[in-house]
C-alpha cells in the first residue's frame, strides 16, 4: 500500500527531502535520513554548515525513484517509532514563480511502540538505520548535523577541467608579471641606494670641511651608522642625521660655540688686564623670601645709568624660608658703580654699602640709584610685623650718593594696624 507525500525541490526543480531532526516540548526526537537504493550515502544539493544544532534542517538531498526515507522517533532514550520507506514515483509541477513536489512511497519496514521490526531489515539499510536511530537518541548539542551524505569530491567535469586550465595559465602569467615587477623594483631601489649613498658622501664631506675649520677649537666628529656625533661641542653628545637639516643643525651649533669661545677668550683677557689694573670679579649671595620680596641684593650701574646682569649663578638651596643665590660678575671696569644693600627682617633697618665708587659718577648713576632707592622704599614701606606691632622702618638717606632722603610714595597709602588678637585662643 502507498501512500502521497509532501515533499522539497530544488532552485532547479529537482525532487528533493530534508535530512533534519526535530524535537518537541515532550521530549520526542524525530528523525529523517535518506539513503541511495543500494544503501550507499546520497550527495547533497544544500548543507547547512553554519546551523548545526538539534532543531534544524540539516541537508538538501535530491531524491528519486527507489531511494529509502528512514524516519525514526525517540522518546525518553528509547527507540519508539520508525519507518523504512522506498520511494515509488515522484512528480514535480512548475508552478511559474516556485515549483512544488510530491512523491509516492510504500513501507518497507516499520516499528511500532517500543516494540521490534515487523520484518528483517534489508543488510544494504543498516547503515542508514544505525545511523538514524544514533542521530534521533543525541542529546542537545552533541548533534552533529548532516550525518549520512556524500561528502567526497565530485569528479572533475571537461568544463571544469577547462577553467582550471585557463586559471592556471592566468595565474602563471600574473607570477611571471610579479617576478619582472619585483626585478624592476631590485634595480630600482638598488639605484635608489647608490643614490643615498653618493649624497651621505657628500654630506660627509661638508662635516668633514667644517671640521677642518674649527679641528684647534677641540671639536670631534664620529661618523656613526645612521647618525654623525658631535664631543666637546656642549656638555653633553650631539646628534645630526646624514641629511641637510642635520648639516644646517651642526653649523649652528658650532657657530654658537665659537662664538662661547671667543666671547670666553675676551672675558679671560679683561680679567686680566683688571687684575694688574688692582680690580676683579665681585660676587653676592642674594636672599629673598616665598613672595618673591629680595632681602639681599647687589647692583652694577654702567656710566649710562644702566644695571649690568650677572655672568653666572649658583643656587644655594632654600634656608628657614628663604631662598638664596651666588651670584658672579666675573670682571667689572672702574668706572661701575657696585651698590650692596641688605634687610634682615621687616623691623630691621636697611644697610646699604657702595662696593666700588667710580672717580666720577655720571648723573645716570646717581639717577639710578635714586630709582632703586625708591624701589626699596616703595616695597617696605607698607609691610607690617603683627608679633612686634611695627611697621618697617624708611630707607632714608640709602647710599648718600644722592641729594636728601627718599621721598614717600606718591600716592601714599593708610595702613590700617590689625585687629588686636587674643593669642590665647590658639
Amino acid at each position: 500500500m502507498s501512500t502521497i507525500i509532501n515533499i522539497e525541490a530544488t532552485e532547479f526543480g529537482r525532487p528533493a527531502l530534508w535530512e533534519e531532526r526535530t524535537e518537541q516540548r515532550d521530549g520526542t526526537k524525530k528523525t529523517t535520513v535518506i539513503t541511495k537504493p543500494d544503501g550507499s550515502k546520497p550527495r547533497a544539493a544544500f548543507i547547512s554548515e553554519v546551523c548545526e544544532c538539534a532543531n534544524e534542517r540539516h541537508a538538501l538531498i535530491p531524491i528519486d525513484k527507489n531511494f529509502f526515507i528512514i524516519r525514526v522517533e525517540a522518546r525518553n532514550s528509547r527507540l519508539r517509532n520508525a519507518k523504512v520507506l522506498r520511494v515509488i514515483d515522484v512528480l514535480v509541477n512548475d508552478l511559474t514563480d516556485r515549483y512544488e513536489a510530491i512523491a509516492e512511497v510504500a513501507v518497507v519496514n516499520q516499528l511500532a511502540n517500543y516494540g521490534d521490526w515487523d520484518d528483517e531489515l534489508p543488510a544494504k539499510l543498516h547503515p542508514a538505520i544505525n545511523a538514524a536511530i544514533r542521530k534521533a537518541l543525541m542529546e542537545g548539542d552533541a548533534v552533529p548535523g548532516a550525518i549520512y551524505i556524500d561528502r567526497t569530491p565530485r569528479p572533475e567535469t571537461s568544463q571544469q577541467r577547462l577553467e582550471r586550465e585557463i586559471e592556471e595559465a592566468w595565474r602563471d602569467r600574473r607570477l611571471e608579471k610579479a617576478r619582472q615587477k619585483v626585478e624592476l623594483n631590485k634595480a630600482v631601489r638598488q639605484e635608489i641606494a647608490e643614490e643615498r649613498a653618493r649624497y651621505r658622501e657628500t654630506i660627509i664631506a661638508a662635516f668633514k670641511q667644517h671640521l677642518e675649520d674649527s679641528v684647534a677649537y677641540g671639536v670631534e666628529l664620529e661618523f656613526g651608522e645612521t647618525m654623525v656625533i658631535c664631543h666637546n661641542i656642549s656638555s653633553d653628545s650631539r646628534y645630526y642625521g646624514y641629511n641637510q637639516f642635520g648639516l644646517t643643525a651642526f653649523r649652528i651649533d658650532l657657530k654658537d660655540y665659537l662664538v662661547g669661545l671667543q666671547f670666553k677668550a675676551k672675558s679671560i683677557k679683561a680679567m686680566a688686564e683688571a687684575e694688574e689694573n688692582g680690580l676683579s670679579g665681585v660676587t653676592c649671595v642674594e636672599r629673598k623670601d616665598e613672595d618673591g620680596t629680595f632681602h639681599t641684593k647687589m647692583w652694577v650701574i654702567t656710566p649710562i645709568g644702566a644695571t649690568r646682569s650677572h655672568d653666572r649663578s649658583t643656587s644655594l638651596g632654600q634656608i628657614e624660608k628663604t631662598q638664596e643665590t651666588r651670584i658672579y660678575w666675573n670682571v667689572f671696569s672702574s668706572d661701575e658703580l657696585i651698590l650692596w644693600w641688605n634687610k634682615p627682617s621687616v623691623v630691621a633697618s636697611h644697610e646699604f654699602l657702595v662696593i666700588n665708587k667710580p672717580k666720577n659718577l655720571t648723573d645716570a648713576q646717581i639717577q639710578c640709584v635714586s630709582d632703586i632707592e625708591q624701589m626699596l622704599e616703595d616695597v617696605w614701606i607698607k609691610k607690617f610685623d603683627l608679633a612686634l606691632d611695627e611697621y618697617s622702618p624708611s630707607v632714608g638717606v640709602g647710599w648718600g650718593l644722592s641729594d636728601g632722603e627718599v621721598s614717600p610714595p606718591l600716592q601714599e597709602v593708610q595702613i590700617e594696624r590689625p585687629d588686636e588678637i587674643d593669642y590665647l585662643d590658639y
